[in-house]
């Protein structure tokens, strides 16, 4: 036990060489109390490095940060520009995609028109033929009743 009834540890090379320096520097302070003080000291100095290495982490990732925030804000005035571009090319073309849409609708309309006539001309055409087809059929058995009876008659005077 020391003097001020605090127990001692073996000291280390260091801190004798410490206490040796400081001795030779300042011989009114006791030795335990220089070796607390430079203990002290060695951990005060530990620590400021320590606080040292986290405000250059901070300030690396402050600088890291900063870059990101460029990069994002660089993106969204790119997005941007895009979009203006988009717009400007949208409200030069989009009178005209809805002239020639118009165009296509009247067209499309004309066509339907058309077609409805032709579909009206077919079916019109279509009874034409069957009504011909039945006179055929009607023709056809005239001729054919004509003959049968041409045939009778030839084989009655033959008969005779």
């Amino acid at each position: 036990m020391s003097e001020s009834g605090k127990v001692s540890l073996p000291m280390t090379p260091e801190q004798i060489e410490a206490y040796k320096a400081y001795s030779q520097i300042n011989r009114g302070l006791p030795p335990e109390m220089a070796i607390e003080l430079l203990a002290a000291l060695e951990e005060s100095q530990q620590q400021n490095a320590r606080w040292k290495e986290a405000v250059n982490a901070l300030m690396m990732g402050d600088t890291e940060i900063q870059r990101e925030l460029a990069e994002a804000q660089q993106t969204i005035s790119t997005l941007n520009e895009e979009l203006n571009y988009i717009r400007s090319i949208a409200d030069i073309s989009l009178p005209a995609v809805r002239e020639e849409l118009e165009v296509a609708q009247q067209t499309i309309a004309q066509q339907g028109e058309i077609i409805h006539g032709i579909d009206r001309d077919l079916t019109k055409l279509r009874l034409a033929l069957i009504a011909i087809a039945g006179m055929d059929v009607i023709g056809s058995s005239a001729i054919s009743m004509k003959a049968i009876a041409k045939e009778a008659l030839k084989e009655g005077s033959d008969k005779a």
